[in-house]
């Protein structure tokens, strides 16, 4: 009788390979803004700015901007309506635009 038996298995598996392939596989980067999706359209969240706030700095979101405020400073947004009372003073960057007011 040998003291060198056939052990049973444990249920433990054996990562070495997957090791391996994680040292020799190509470092995962951050995601650019252009390969991030924009949320579905109908979950899309609205904003909105009123006609008595001054917005002096930049705006970004995924959603639908509404406004009739002024803003200085550059919008950038997934829907951008703007009333005869908006103001952007600044760049603006939208998927979809609808202005009454001044860009």
């Amino acid at each position: 009788m040998s003291i060198f038996k056939a052990q049973p298995k444990t249920g433990l598996q054996d990562v070495s390979e997957n090791f391996d392939n994680e040292l020799h596989s190509t470092p995962k980067r951050a995601p650019i803004p252009a390969e991030i999706p924009a949320p579905a359209r109908d979950k899309r969240q609205k904003s909105v700015v009123q006609s008595d706030l001054l917005i002096t700095g930049n705006i970004r979101t995924t959603g639908i901007l509404e406004f009739a405020g002024q803003i200085d400073g550059d919008v950038s947004s997934d829907t951008l309506i703007i009333s005869y009372e908006g103001t952007i003073t600044g760049r603006v960057s939208t998927k979809h635009l609808m202005s009454s007011g001044n860009i």
